[in-house]
């Protein structure tokens, strides 16, 4: 369990009362782990939602090698894994372990040594259940997230 208080410093989890932070806090654990360790991996089960408190993490894709653009779907199409964005510290990553069917679309590795803490969100489903609001206000969160993403990532497409 984290302190319902550290989460209410980062603004992801804005806006949620004592009640839902507490929920949030007893479904946490900070972690510490090196560069270079995987959180997932694309198309893995996911279980963990995690908030970024120091270091950076890398979103990586697989995709096809460089010529093989249209063959991706095929099982023997080479592929590589690429990095396609940086998450900063007060982010948070895998926003699909709050999302049926609970997959992840993305994977991610720590590019610098990472202070973390991963929400069990098989616990917190329960609370949602019990408190709709709550589910409702953390899938508003998650689009939240996924928009500002987005648009991220277009500016740097655009060279901005």
């Amino acid at each position: 369990m984290v302190s319902p208080e550290l989460l209410r410093r980062y603004p992801f989890f804005s806006g949620l009362n004592t009640e839902q932070l507490t929920a949030l806090a007893k479904a946490a654990d900070e972690m510490t782990l090196e560069a270079g360790n995987t959180l997932f991996r694309e198309g893995e089960d996911l279980h963990s939602l995690y908030l970024v408190i120091e270091g950076r993490v890398e979103i990586t894709m697989t995709l096809p090698e460089v010529g093989n653009r249209l063959a991706v779907q095929q099982p023997d199409t080479p592929t590589r894994e690429a990095v396609v964005s940086v998450i900063n510290a007060g982010a948070v990553v895998a926003w699909s372990a709050l999302i049926p069917p609970y997959v992840a679309t993305s994977g991610a590795r720590t590019a610098s040594n990472c202070r973390l803490v991963a929400l069990d969100c098989r616990d917190l489903r329960d609370s949602f259940d019990h408190d709709p609001h709550f589910g409702y206000l953390m899938l508003v969160k998650v689009a939240q997230a996924a928009r500002d993403r987005i648009r991220d990532l277009h500016t740097e497409m655009l060279g901005g």
